[in-house]
């Protein structure tokens, strides 16, 4: 039987990858391009939980019953729900950040209770320059990471003009689908090495138990000489 299988993706290397030493001479630059190092000030963190996918049958389940209580009303028909919501104001020093003041908004206090123990579980920052990320007590390498080579495929996609600066894409793909790296794409200020947009997408088969979808998102933008956070989402 005809069987149609559709590619996602096709790429065309030369034989000498130039994507490995570019990312070599990324990874030397870690240290002076990471921000959490070289800046100081405060900045916000807001986490805002939805409940999504859900059917009416679901919703009279009993951890369903607390959760939807003060949430949503009997005849709202969407199908997502708001569960939770805080925010937090943080002071980064060097290499420490301590939070300034945390609001909670949340339905009813057993909400925050719960929720708290799957938020607390990420990283107060996502920092891509580290070799690993530690989310939902797992820790994941980051393309960036030293030992990157062991654990990704690398390509060299494009180089373009952005704000009068030049930039390489790169491309990124995990080698075994079960760790926990990523898929995605990154861009690279072609002067300082540093970071200026990552897009990182966790593979389906991914080794995290009830996660199916992580995707990540950040966006840099230059400041003093360097490229600090703009914007992330998680």
């Amino acid at each position: 039987k005809e069987q149609n299988v559709e590619l996602y993706e096709v790429m065309v290397v030369p034989g000498a990858n130039p994507a490995l030493p570019l990312m070599r001479k990324v990874r030397e630059a870690r240290e002076r391009n990471d921000y959490s190092k070289l800046t100081s000030g405060t900045f916000a963190e807001q986490n805002l939980v939805y409940l999504g996918n859900i059917s009416r049958n679901s919703l009279k389940r009993k951890i369903f019953s607390q959760l939807t209580e003060g949430a949503i009303k009997k005849a709202d028909s969407s199908l997502v729900m708001p569960l939770f919501m805080s925010e937090k104001k943080l002071q980064r020093q060097k290499n420490t950040v301590s939070v300034i003041s945390e609001d909670f908004f949340s339905s009813k206090p057993e909400n925050e209770r719960l929720l708290l123990g799957l938020t607390n579980q990420q990283s107060a920052e996502i920092n891509f320059y580290r070799n690993s990320l530690t989310l939902f007590n797992q820790s994941f390498v980051s393309p960036l990471a030293s030992s990157g080579n062991a654990y990704y495929n690398y390509y060299l996609t494009d180089s373009i003009m952005q704000n009068q600066r030049k930039e390489y894409q790169v491309n990124f793909r995990t080698k075994n689908s079960k760790n926990l790296a990523f898929n995605g794409t990154m861009k690279i200020d072609s002067a300082s090495l540093a970071l200026t947009y990552i897009d990182a997408t966790l593979p389906a088969g991914a080794n995290l138990n009830y996660v199916h979808q992580l995707r990540i998102q950040q966006k840099f933008q230059p400041n003093a000489g360097f490229f600090v956070p703009e914007s992330e989402q998680f």
